[in-house]
């Protein structure tokens, strides 16, 4: 399996970055991410190349509460909520698993990475 990174600086343009790639004109996004081992994580796969599995990996060195999060584009900030209710907002559902061997070889990958 081969990983390809988007890494962010903040939990504000992770949430950005997400929406950039994940709307269209009259969709709102509600996307799954995975809080894992102190990294916000959404991986999505673009396909295999030459019989290997590549995954897109959005990752930041983040957290965020657990449940659903509100995102506002325009003032960009975020809030936890308990339904979804507003359609001009953006909504995420953050889950933090008990282990993932996925998760942990996207982070062991993105570490070796970011060390060279």
């Amino acid at each position: 399996m081969k990983f390809e990174f988007v890494e962010f600086n903040s939990v504000n343009d992770f949430l950005l970055g997400l929406n950039a790639y994940f709307s269209a004109p009259g969709l709102r996004p509600f996307v799954p991410l995975d809080q894992y081992k102190g990294f916000l994580i959404h991986m999505t796969s673009l396909g295999n190349l030459q019989d290997e599995l590549v995954m897109l990996v959005f990752i930041a060195k983040a957290t965020l509460p657990q449940g659903t999060i509100e995102f506002d584009l325009v003032t960009k900030q975020y809030t936890k909520v308990d339904s979804i209710t507003r359609p001009d907002k953006l909504y995420f559902v953050i889950t933090e698993p008990a282990f993932s061997t996925l998760a942990e070889q996207a982070i062991e990958a993105f570490v070796a990475l970011r060390q060279r």
